[in-house]
């Protein structure tokens, strides 16, 4: 529920009733403000050079059903208007030959938002990581999509790691009207 403001009381009036109502509509929304965090439990593979956006089929938490575990399971759709908190943090399997890393949030599937690329990595023993955080105003039915790509010298399909509270994992923080 949107937050509502409350009517000025007219001289005369009491009005109090109402207007408390609607601070405490307010005060409530703002306690369960929309809000997301979710996950996938699994590694899943990125092909080489190609652009792709992750999965997530489990959730943290989903106060007002921004995300779908089954229908959709990519995307993060704002189910009221404001200004978002949006974040994505994954973890790519570790490799000395990697030519490019990026991952980025993508809006209605047109328009980056935040993006993060890593040029050449080539220490076998590290797993390259990568965090995103970004503010957008979002209307009511848009939504975000975390992408990821990988691309190596060998030609190969490399994995996004499952590892648990970072990777991967995708978010949504209502904070204020905008």
């Amino acid at each position: 529920m949107p937050y509502v403001a409350p009517s000025s009381v007219v001289a005369g009036t009491t009005g109090l009733s109402s207007w408390g109502n609607a601070v405490k509509a307010g005060m409530d929304y703002q306690a369960n403000a929309p809000a997301c965090r979710v996950y996938h439990n699994a590694n899943q593979s990125l092909t080489d050079n190609v652009q792709a956006a992750l999965a997530f089929n489990s959730e943290r938490h989903d106060a007002t059903g921004m995300h779908d575990t089954a229908v959709n399971n990519s995307r993060i759709t704002f189910t009221d208007a404001g200004v978002y908190l949006v974040g994505f943090s994954l973890e790519y399997q570790a490799a000395a030959d990697y030519v490019s890393l990026y991952a980025g949030i993508l809006l209605n599937a047109a328009t980056y938002l935040a993006l993060h690329s890593l040029g050449t990595h080539a220490d076998a023993g590290i797993a390259p990581a990568i965090t995103i955080v970004t503010a957008y105003k979002f209307a009511a039915g848009d939504y975000v999509t975390a992408m990821a790509y990988q691309n190596n010298s060998a030609s190969a399909a490399r994995n996004v790691l499952s590892n648990a509270n970072r990777s991967p994992e995708f978010w949504a923080q209502w904070v204020a009207l905008g």
